[in-house]
């Protein structure tokens, strides 16, 4: 799941984040469209 692997990256913030890029929390890192992936990679910096 996303979550737990993001969790590290994005810390509190993880929630808003992933609603930002569209992601649910529960999905697997294999169903991410590429577009949502760069929103995701956006937000690390």
């Amino acid at each position: 799941m996303l979550r737990s692997s993001m969790k590290s990256v994005f810390g509190a913030r993880l929630a808003d984040v992933l609603e930002e890029a569209g992601v649910k929390e529960t999905l697997r890192a294999e169903d991410v469209t590429v577009a949502q992936y760069k929103i995701l990679a956006a937000q690390q910096i």
